[in-house]
């Protein structure tokens, strides 16, 4: 069961995760590459005196006057086609920008502990006690809780 109690489907779990497996192939070294050379976060939405609405992106500190700009998303009115993207569309992508920051790394090291307690528990004896051991890490990881989140 989930933290909210609700029935965990890990045969439907399994079926997500490979298709989104085929579809976007993780090269998690330039993943982590890219966050170890991205400005260090975290990243905050901001808008004025600079701005429109919040479109901006600032890191170092939230005081734009202080920070350093790592993304605009205002809209650029040469482009013709920037005229299609409302303002709240360039918020919502300065919002998703400044999170991401934090986001993808957490991510990444959210899905290295997963990988780590999944391939303990392949690797456990089955009649032993690290098999219930390494299957309790893999259910705190997952926020999983007894005997009903599994197959059935």
């Amino acid at each position: 069961m989930t933290a909210s109690g609700e029935p965990v489907d890990l045969d439907a779990i399994e079926a997500r995760a490979k298709a989104a497996a085929a579809m976007l192939p993780l090269d998690r070294g330039a993943i982590r590459k890219a966050c170890q050379t991205a400005t260090a976060g975290p990243w905050h939405q901001w808008c004025s005196p600079w701005f429109d609405v919040d479109e901006g992106v600032n890191a170092f500190s939230e005081d734009p006057h202080v920070g350093h700009v790592v993304a605009d998303c205002g809209a650029d009115y040469a482009d013709p086609r920037e005229e299609q993207i409302s303002a709240w569309q360039r918020s919502a992508n300065a919002r998703f920008i400044a999170a991401a920051r934090s986001w993808v790394p957490a991510l990444l090291a959210r899905l290295e502990q997963v990988e780590a307690a999944a391939s303990a528990l392949l690797a456990a004896d089955g009649s032993s006690g690290r098999h219930q051991e390494a299957e309790e890490r893999l259910r705190a990881v997952l926020g999983v809780q007894g005997k009903e989140a599994g197959r059935g």
